[in-house]
Parts: structure tokens; C-alpha cells; sequence
């Protein structure tokens, strides 16, 4: 240990990990990689191509190497890109594993990480919880629009003037709101300490809530009456045989997480973390992704780059019933496919519509002047810019 901690101790330490990282990056891998540059050893050419021309990067793949596999260097690693042919083979390959991935990518063994645990965790408490209780829309809808009304009217306002929205802000707290209204029941719903507590990743605030619930269930034991009934993912926690596996809290949160950042690219991240037989017979334990290139296809898609209000009504009008939200596939498998689909699309469906719904028909919405609008794209992510600013006004 001293050594280590003397100048040459840790001048020997940086030579053999600088000699690691060279032979490391100077294997040659089964497939070709599409942002490989010479000595180029610490990948900072290729991690900023990654980051800043990703589609390019995917474009140019796919121009190159046609229906073949091909590498794309990323900051943590390498991920395999497979064409769009393959999906039928990935959609339920038991091989893949998403939640594995994100586990590993998103430090869930971290403490601090709980959220990520808990969502990803193997027995899938929270996915079967979302894909068996949130599917029951008879009795979700009516709360969640109540909710949303609310929330709208709190955060975008009833004025009949011009008002300045910022994006995040202005989006989220509506969303989290109408989804805690199912997770967390009515009480804490329209509670505004919870929201900035659920959306500032708070714990301790939560605990009470569930420790009054199992009071009230305990009470009512001993008094031979039955406990008060409640149809939020509190109770379904508690009634769950796994539920005791996990802090209420942290699955709370992870609820929370679900709904603001949907699981939607759930197949075309999934992990090959047990060995999985590629068509070419390499055995691969990288993480891969489909591409997507067939979304913006020109021949299945007129202008594919352009936003079509009507283009999946219209297709769906001529009988093409994969044009449904909900529905998945290989040209278009934005919730991915087979095992890897997302468990609570129809509940996110259910509730964007009905934000949409109540936003059409009472408000007014544009662009703040010098404002684009523009998605960020940062390697496999696309999100909306969250620092886009609206204008509303109430009709």
C-alpha cells in the first residue's frame, strides 16, 4: 500500500493502465466500428461523435454495412447495432435482458440509486404491478382527468392573457400530478409538498403516509372491522407478497420515475448479458440496440422527417391496425416489442390523451418568441429541450 501511495507507485499504476487501455482498444472486434479513429485511445473523437451526430453516425452504419451488425464506440463501453431484420429474433430472445442493463448503467447497486433497484429489480414487483393494476382504466380515468383539470388550472392558470411557461416545469408537474393521484391516492395527489418532494427525489416525507395506512389496517384488526379501502399503488404495495422486499418509498419513487421518463426504449436497449448466438455465429455479451432507421423510411412513411398530425390516422382509416398508440411494430417500435415492451404504455396513452384533450379545447399554446423548440440529442437519447419556454392563455 505504500508503494502505491509513493510518486513511483502511482507513476507504475497510470503506466499499466494506459498499457491496458492501449491493448484494450487495439482489439480487433467481430464486427466493424463506425466511429473508430487511429491512436485514438482515449475514444474522445468517437465519444463526441457519439454524443453530437449519433443519427449520422447511424445513417452512415446503415449506408455502409447494409443488413449487417456494426459497433458504435460509447463513453461506457461498446453497444452492437443490429438492422431492423433482426427484430423478430430480439423481441423475445430470453438471451436479452433490459432490466439488467439499466441496472447496470444506472448504478442501481449504489446506494442513492434505490429508485432504480427497485424498478429493475429480478422478481419485477413494480412491472407486474404496472402491467396487472394500471391496465383497469374503468377506474383510473375518472380520477386522473379530475387531477389533470386541477393541475392544469393550478399551473397553467385560468387567465385569459398571455402567460410564460417554462417547458419542464409546465409539463411535469401536471403529469406527476394526475399519475400521483393512482400511485399515492387522492390525499397526497394535490398535495404540493409531495410533488416537490417526488420530483426532488425526497424519501423521508413518504414514510408517514404508509406508516398511517398499516395503523389504520391494524386498528381495524383489532377492533374486528374492515380496514379503509384504497385503490392506489400504496395498497397494492402492501398487498403485494414482494412489497416487504422493498422501501415503500423508493417504490413510490420509482412509480414516479416510470411516469416521467417512460420506459420506452425498453427493445432497442436491451442487454445481451447471458451469451446470445448472433446470425453470424458470434456469441456477444455487449449491449445492443435495433435501429430504428425504418421509422423514417420514405417508402413507409411520406415525409418521415416532418411532423403528421393526421399520418397515423389515416393509416389506421385504411386498416392498418399497428397504427394504434399501444401498438408495436417493426417499423415502428417505440415501446419495443415482444418481452421488452413497455408494461405501462396503455396507462401513459391514457393519461397523455387526456392531457391533450384538456389542452386543446382550453387553451391557447405557442412557442415563446426566440424560442426553437428544437429537440437535444445526446447519444441514444432525444428529449425535448428543457429550457423551451411556451406562452398559454386560457379560452
Amino acid at each position: 500500500m505504500a508503494f502505491l501511495s509513493s510518486p513511483s507507485g502511482l507513476g507504475v499504476s497510470m503506466i499499466a493502465i494506459l498499457i491496458g487501455a492501449i491493448i484494450f482498444t487495439s482489439k480487433k472486434p467481430k464486427f466493424p466500428i463506425i466511429n473508430k479513429h487511429p491512436k485514438d485511445f482515449f475514444r474522445r473523437p468517437a465519444n463526441h461523435k457519439y454524443k453530437i451526430i449519433k443519427r449520422k453516425l447511424l445513417k452512415d452504419g446503415a449506408a455502409k454495412y447494409g443488413e449487417n451488425p456494426f459497433n458504435i464506440l460509447v463513453p461506457n463501453g461498446v453497444k452492437t447495432i443490429l438492422p431492423p431484420s433482426r427484430v423478430n429474433w430480439a423481441k423475445n430472445n430470453k438471451d436479452l435482458d433490459h432490466q439488467q442493463l439499466i441496472r447496470d448503467e444506472y448504478f442501481a447497486s449504489y446506494p442513492g440509486f434505490d429508485v432504480q433497484h427497485v424498478l429493475h429489480h429480478p422478481n419485477r414487483m413494480v412491472i407486474n404491478m404496472v402491467q396487472g393494476k394500471l391496465s383497469k382504466t374503468d377506474k383510473i380515468l375518472p380520477v386522473m382527468n379530475e387531477h389533470i383539470k386541477a393541475g392544469l388550472s393550478d399551473i397553467w392558470g385560468e387567465e385569459k392573457c398571455w402567460k410564460t411557461l417554462n417547458w419542464e416545469d409546465g409539463t411535469t408537474g401536471v403529469i406527476s400530478r394526475a399519475a400521483a393521484s393512482i400511485f399515492v391516492g387522492l390525499e397526497l395527489a394535490a398535495d404540493p409538498e409531495w410533488q416537490r418532494v417526488s420530483r426532488a427525489y425526497v424519501l423521508d416525507y413518504f414514510r408517514a403516509v404508509v406508516q398511517r395506512r398499516l395503523q389504520e389496517e391494524q386498528e381495524a384488526k383489532v377492533e374486528g372491522s374492515e380496514p379503509p379501502s384504497y385503490y392506489d399503488a400504496i395498497a397494492w404495495t402492501l398487498e403485494s407478497p414482494l412489497g416487504n422486499e422493498f422501501e415503500s418509498a423508493a417504490v413510490q419513487l420509482a412509480l414516479a420515475m416510470a411516469v416521467l421518463f417512460p420506459l420506452r426504449s425498453s427493445f432497442d436497449r436491451s442487454s445481451l448479458r447471458l451469451p446470445a448466438t448472433l446470425h453470424e455465429g458470434d456469441s456477444k455479451t455487449n449491449p445492443i440496440a435495433i435501429d430504428s432507421r425504418e421509422m423514417y423510411d420514405p417508402a413507409k412513411f411520406t415525409n418521415p422527417e416532418e411532423f403528421g398530425a393526421w399520418r397515423f390516422y389515416k393509416r389506421r382509416q385504411a386498416g392498418d391496425n399497428t397504427s394504434l398508440f399501444v401498438q408495436s411494430s417493426p417499423e415502428h417500435a417505440q415501446f419495443g416489442m415482444g418481452k421488452h415492451i413497455c408494461p405501462g404504455r396503455f396507462f401513459a396513452g391514457s393519461e397523455l390523451k387526456l392531457c391533450l384533450a384538456h389542452i386543446i379545447l382550453k387553451y391557447d399554446i405557442r412557442l415563446k418568441e426566440g424560442c426553437l423548440g428544437k429537440p437535444m440529442q445526446f447519444g441514444f437519447l432525444s428529449a425535448t429541450d428543457p429550457f423551451t419556454q411556451l406562452e398559454v392563455r386560457r379560452r
